[in-house]
């Protein structure tokens, strides 16, 4: 099943944003995040608890995500951006977080 062309909806005719293989991609990468929030709850439950750590999953991820951020930060200020490799995993939820909220992400990131 192909999802590009052009099709009616209503009175008007309209033609696909993004192709299959974008939207399988984009389906991969959600998943992917998913489970890593999944593996950062089971690393939580794995160690025993102590104080000054968080206490629970929900903070175990809010501080994951608080590194994520920097590495983030660091990512964007570095020369490996400009490759084509995409960067780690926690700085790609990020990256993935901030195109979702920023309507000029690209154009924020060339100016970091």
């Amino acid at each position: 099943m192909s999802l590009t062309g052009v099709f009616s909806v209503g009175s008007g005719v309209v033609t696909t944003l993004v192709s299959l293989d974008e939207v399988q991609a984009h389906l991969r990468i959600l998943g992917a995040f998913a489970k890593l929030r999944i593996l950062v709850g089971e690393a939580h439950n794995a160690r025993p608890s102590t104080p000054g750590l968080p206490s629970s999953i929900d903070e175990a991820w809010v501080v994951f995500l608080h590194r994520a951020v920097y590495r983030f930060e660091l990512w964007v200020k570095s020369d490996r951006r400009h490759g084509n490799a995409l960067p780690p995993l926690d700085v790609l939820t990020v990256w993935h977080g901030f195109m979702l909220v920023s309507p000029n992400a690209s154009v924020g990131i060339n100016l970091m």
